[in-house]
């Protein structure tokens, strides 16, 4: 079982069972692993022993599964170890195993049946035409699943349209969303390509990461360090057209304003500041600049290499003329390595503020903070990042670090993050005394309240872009629902409970307030908001990139 399989602990078992097999002459016993119908979130392998001597000179020896004790089974076919006598076969999801090799007098049984097994570790014919029909393998019919997830409009894949359809406007298809091209708002779904009226052709990216610098953090900073060669990847496809990028990091320091807690600095952290990490190629300016000269011509090949230019450093401005050593294309930049440079970045440290204040430190990085000077290009797509194992304090009001009253009845309680929630999220309890599971909890949209509410920073991004110049995302703690657990630690005071752990070196807890800042920013059904326990971050930075392709077109 690799890490990351399960996304929480669960007992799992493994026993021998009495069930009728089907199409095979079975060579082990029947093994049920359970609980039944276990789903993974990687496969899983099942290595199962099987009788050598009862398989003799037998060449077709298969792993068989079946989704239950009387369903049909099914052949799957894994490694065979003649040496150890066992098979392997992956899976995502626990069945009913055995092995066996196929019943030579077995009559395949299709009557009525279209697609699926056969019963002898075959398949009926003729099967299921296009990818969008499906078999259900117990009926051996094909059907058709439609898709409108994050769809409002146009073809739902099985014939038939997404709903509720356009009121006004129309649709595009490709996205499957309502716009109304020409009222001047490059909206969600709209691009150069299908909208130019309003969304201007650029391809000026840039990119700020606010990431999590307290105590803990330092696997999920190295891991997106590792990883964000994915978002560079995606941008880089073929054909190859790296845009103009801007690549920015910021903590999620803030300070504890006059109160003084723990590990949080007084004077009020890192005040939004891009991040430099003392880094001599960012003395000039605090961020990583990677752009194509201007004022020359390229040469490309069918295949999108560049094969010649007439570029010199005068193309460059400040940056340095580079050639990017993968695709041979002159490159402006004010550092050698991208990724280097950037692992620098990320992995700033640990032990900073446990008052994590990602929402208010991105928008102190981006409201013409002096520091900051140059990162915000007009009519840039600007992408924000969000990398934290836990939810958003920004505290509106430094009461919220008063340190003077702590007892668990007193009117802030213990001076813990446990603050966090209590003054920035409304559930059905708010009891911090009420040990258990807290429903239907959402940002506090209190404006009096400790916490700024949420709505403030979803405003302060729509006031510098729009909709469809706008992808934001989160690596964060996931939220089960809209519930939340809530328990006590080790001094008896109340506390989140974890909602996903990986390897014991990071532990995500749940991020009401950045699961819906996301989700109020994205096009619907389409938010970016991603686990901080998985075990990579590629895939998501990868998909973060191919975002930023979507608003670039």
């Amino acid at each position: 079982m690799p890490p990351g399989a399960l996304s929480e602990e669960t007992r799992l078992r493994i026993r021998r069972v009495t069930a009728e097999t089907e199409g095979f002459l079975a060579l082990s016993p029947v093994y049920v692993f359970e609980p039944l119908g276990q789903v993974f979130d990687l496969p899983v392998v099942m290595r199962v022993p099987y009788d050598t001597e009862s398989a003799g000179d037998a060449t077709r020896i298969w792993m068989w599964s079946s989704p239950a004790v009387a369903a049909r089974w099914t052949a799957i076919y894994g490694e065979v170890d003649p040496a150890l006598g066992t098979v392997s076969a992956s899976a995502v999801e626990l069945v009913l195993a055995a092995v066996g090799t196929p019943d030579a007098s077995c009559v395949p049984d299709c009557e009525g049946r279209e697609c699926g097994p056969d019963g002898c570790g075959g398949g009926c014919l003729p099967g299921c035409a296009g990818l969008d029909h499906i078999c259900d393998e117990l009926s051996g019919e094909c059907y058709c699943e439609p898709d409108c997830q994050g769809r409002e409009c146009g073809p739902d894949g099985c014939g038939g349209l997404c709903g509720p359809g356009c009121s006004e406007g129309a649709c595009l298809e490709g996205p499957g969303l309502c716009t109304i091209c020409g009222d001047g708002v490059c909206d969600f779904g709209e691009n150069s390509s299908n909208c130019s009226s309003d969304c201007p052709a650029t391809d000026l990216v840039d990119i700020l990461f606010v990431v999590d610098n307290s105590t803990g953090s330092a696997s999920l900073q190295q891991w997106l360090a590792e990883d964000f060669y994915g978002v560079l990847l995606a941008l880089d496809a073929t054909p190859f057209s790296l845009p103009s990028l801007h690549v920015g990091v910021v903590s999620t320091d803030l300070g504890s304003g006059d109160q003084t807690v723990g590990s949080c600095d007084d004077q009020g952290g890192d005040k939004g500041a891009l991040f430099t990490a003392g880094a001599t190629e960012l003395e000039t300016v605090p961020y990583l600049v990677d752009e194509p000269p201007s004022g020359c011509h390229v040469q490309r090949d069918a295949d999108g290499f560049c094969t010649g230019h007439d570029c010199s450093q005068a193309d460059c401005g400040d940056g340095t003329l580079v050639e990017d050593p993968r695709t041979g294309c002159p490159r402006c930049r004010n550092h050698v390595d991208t990724v280097a440079l950037f692992e620098r970045l990320a992995t700033m440290g640990g032990g900073a503020c446990e008052f994590v204040q990602p929402l208010e430190s991105m928008r102190l990085a981006l409201d013409n903070h002096p520091d900051n000077a140059g990162f915000l290009r007009p009519g840039s797509v600007l992408v924000v990042l969000l990398v934290t194992d836990e939810d958003d304090c920004s505290a509106a009001d430094n009461l919220l670090f008063d340190g003077s009253d702590t007892a668990l009845d007193s009117p802030l309680g213990p001076l813990t993050d446990f603050r966090c929630f209590e003054f920035g999220v409304t559930c059905d309890t708010q009891d911090r005394t009420e040990i258990g599971t807290w429903d239907n909890c959402a940002p506090s949209t209190d404006a009096s309240a400790l916490l700024y509410p949420a709505a403030r920073y979803t405003g302060f991004l729509e006031g510098l872009r729009d909709p469809g110049r706008l992808v934001v995302g989160a690596i964060t703690g996931p939220v089960v629902g809209d519930s939340v657990d809530v328990g006590t630690d080790q001094q008896s005071r109340p506390e989140v409970e974890i909602s996903c752990v990986y390897s014991g070196t990071v532990r995500g807890r749940p991020a009401i307030r950045i699961r819906w800042f996301v989700r109020e920013l994205s096009p619907p059904g389409q938010e970016q908001v991603y686990s901080v326990c998985d075990p990579t971050y590629y895939n998501h930075l990868y998909s973060l990139g191919e975002r930023i392709r979507v608003a670039l077109q």
